[in-house]
């Protein structure tokens, strides 16, 4: 995970971090009552925020194949002893 991060430019706060405002987003987003209006943003925070949950979902996807060929490595190097 320590050596994906590092390629990536991101260190382990960083992943604390981004784990932390979703989850706080999550909350706030539960805790909105029905039929309450919603908050509006301008045309180019919504641009930046878009870049960034592209470029997190792009991070997440890649340490999601990393972490599959991790597993299969282990998986299969325990099958072959």
């Amino acid at each position: 995970m320590g050596e994906l991060l590092r390629r990536e430019g991101l260190y382990s706060t960083d992943l604390a971090r981004i784990q932390r405002k979703v989850k706080e987003g999550a909350l706030q987003h539960l805790a909105q009552r029905p039929g309450r209006s919603k908050k509006t943003v301008s045309e180019e925070e919504y641009d930046v925020l878009k870049r960034e949950l592209q470029e997190k979902e792009r991070v997440m996807a890649e340490m999601a194949v990393e972490l599959a060929i991790l597993r299969k490595k282990t998986n299969g190097g325990s099958w072959e002893r």
